[in-house]
């Protein structure tokens, strides 16, 4: 698979606030693993088309990042304070983590942003003892763009 990575972060989205990292995250084995199952099913899936409206906010910060004139960082914060915002207006919203990622995927570039639940489970470890655990839930995501 030809799946290379160039900038990733990530933030926790609380419906009222939001947390975010302090720098961008390191595109290790499984970060990259991360990113290839988030393309699969976000590929599998019908879309819908939308666009930006080109006076909005997101989509200016967007052109200032792709101009180089503003971090991927700034730019994924910014993106999450708004996408709060928005969230906010709707009592049914719930939070999650926020992954932006920008990779190229077979000679094409691809700008992602997901919103992911954790959830909990439990695992067998090697003892056979039952453990509880925590995961990204890929396969429900809420927002993939």
């Amino acid at each position: 698979m030809s799946l290379d990575i160039n900038q990733i972060a990530l933030h926790q989205l609380i419906k009222r606030d939001e947390q975010n990292r302090d720098s961008l995250l390191e595109p290790t084995e499984t970060v990259v693993e991360m990113v290839a199952e988030l393309h699969r099913v976000y590929s599998a899936k019908n879309k819908a088309y939308g666009l930006f409206s080109e006076e909005s906010e997101l989509a200016q910060t967007l052109r200032l990042q792709r101009q180089g004139e503003e971090d991927f960082l700034a730019f994924s914060r910014a993106a999450t304070g708004r996408l709060r915002d928005e969230l906010a207006k709707y009592p049914f919203a719930d939070g999650g983590f926020v992954l932006f990622c920008h990779y190229r995927y077979l000679a094409v570039e691809y700008l992602l942003v997901a919103v992911l639940s954790n959830l909990s489970s439990m695992r067998v470890n090697e003892n056979l003892d039952i453990n509880p655990t925590h995961y990204l839930d890929i396969h429900h995501a809420d927002i993939v763009a």
